[in-house]
């Protein structure tokens, strides 16, 4: 059974899956038939969309075959397809963003270590006069 954490992350997931279907301009009926795919396979592995494995997948699509017509099987398909793309997608947009962040924050760096470079080298060649 999911602990607390896992239903969390299974619900957040299930709410963004929604959403980008949404804004891809989904139909309704479409967006319920791809979202009720993710309640069902997750209620029936008890586990988080994101921790599934290839071999949860086959598991599922057999049994799924077994009880259900090939029209619920396709549209199951579908959407665990429009899941994972979303999910891929999102996460190489995130480590794209955080190989940007690194680059400017190693340029931030030499910047800075140039710059206290710098006035070092210039505070070295100031003279200070003190009047007596």
């Amino acid at each position: 059974m999911m602990n607390n954490e896992q239903q969390q992350r299974s619900d957040y997931l299930y709410e963004q899956h929604v959403t980008h279907l949404t804004l891809q301009g989904k139909r309704p009926a479409t967006i319920d038939g791809y979202s009720r795919a993710l309640r069902r396979i997750t209620h029936h592995l008890d586990k988080s969309p994101d921790t599934l494995t290839t071999d949860d997948l086959k598991r599922y699509f057999a049994q799924l075959i077994k009880t259900h017509s090939w029209s619920t099987v396709r549209i199951d398909r579908n959407g665990l397809r429009k899941l994972w793309v979303s999910y891929v997608f999102l996460c190489l947009f995130f480590l794209s963003l955080i190989s940007v962040i690194s680059e400017v924050r190693h340029e931030l760096s030499v910047i800075y270590s140039t710059r206290d470079r710098a006035l070092k080298t210039s505070v070295k060649h100031v003279k200070f006069h003190v009047e007596t």
